[in-house]
């Protein structure tokens, strides 16, 4: 399931059964030891990577600058944060 999981976060956004907002906060890249989890509980160690929170001007991506030349009534209608 490569490559899936962007499209979950936004899909379960607002599904009352995954209560998310946001990217989780997660761990880095590396080799976290065994004993930092315990199975069937959720993991309370330390996060390499912080939380996005889904109202974050990131989760909306700008219009390419190529559609903004190539259309410029877009440059008006530009996402917000961009």
């Amino acid at each position: 399931m490569e490559g899936r999981r962007w499209p979950d976060i936004h899909r379960l956004q607002q599904c009352p059964h995954f209560p998310i907002n946001g990217i989780p906060a997660k761990l880095a890249n590396g080799m976290p030891k065994g004993t930092d989890f315990a199975l069937g509980t959720p993991y309370s160690g330390a996060f390499g990577t912080v939380a996005i929170p889904y109202s974050d001007f990131r989760f909306l991506w700008p219009i390419p600058q190529d559609e903004i030349n190539a259309n410029p009534t877009l440059a008006e209608q530009q996402n917000p944060g961009w």
